[in-house]
């Protein structure tokens, strides 16, 4: 954080505190305030450590930093600065669809193999007598991609075609990303 002390007659190395208020996203590897020594029309650089949470207490979405700068001058009284920024906390790999396939008699659960993160965690099931029921997994992994690339659009585009007869098959499946082969 770049600090800069532009008030007048506060002399050389005046004493700026510089403070940092992080949202519950945030978990401060550093102390939240800290006491800079800035000459008069001069500035400096802080560093604040901070890391994002971590597992059960992560919180996804948008996150605030907040940063307050305040000098005291006996001439001019105290001064105070505010600047913050909105972060937007994700997690490090965005999309994963896992697709588990078998086949069972009477009844059976499936449970989850991973922990997911509330905020975009979607779980479906689909039971088929046929094999192509898994064709709905494989699509939802596709419309998630990053690149419209021709083999991408392609690979989309061809469940589609083999499982046009079977539309109930398809239901689930959003093409959630704008600009796929849809909108060609």
């Amino acid at each position: 954080m770049g600090v800069a002390n532009n008030v007048q007659d506060s002399g050389k190395d005046a004493p700026v505190s510089l403070s940092l208020v992080a949202s519950p996203a945030f978990e401060l590897v550093c102390t939240s305030k800290q006491l800079l020594k800035i000459s008069e029309m001069h500035e400096c650089t802080a560093l604040h450590k901070i890391k994002v949470r971590d597992g059960e207490t992560a919180k996804l979405g948008s996150a605030r930093l907040e940063f307050v700068a305040q000098i005291n001058n006996q001439k001019s009284g105290a001064k105070l600065a505010k600047l913050g920024t909105e972060i937007s906390v994700r997690p490090a790999k965005s999309h994963l669809t896992i697709l588990q396939t078998g086949s069972f008699k009477g009844d059976t659960q499936v449970t989850l193999k991973r922990s997911m993160f509330a905020e975009y965690r979607v779980a479906q099931a689909s039971v088929s007598p046929l094999p192509l029921v898994a064709a709905g997994g494989l699509l939802e992994y596709l419309s998630y991609y990053e690149d419209s690339c021709t083999k991408q659009l392609v690979s989309q585009v061809l469940p589609k075609i083999v499982l046009k007869k079977r539309p109930e098959l398809l239901a689930s499946v959003q093409n959630r990303k704008k600009g796929g082969f849809e909108n060609a």
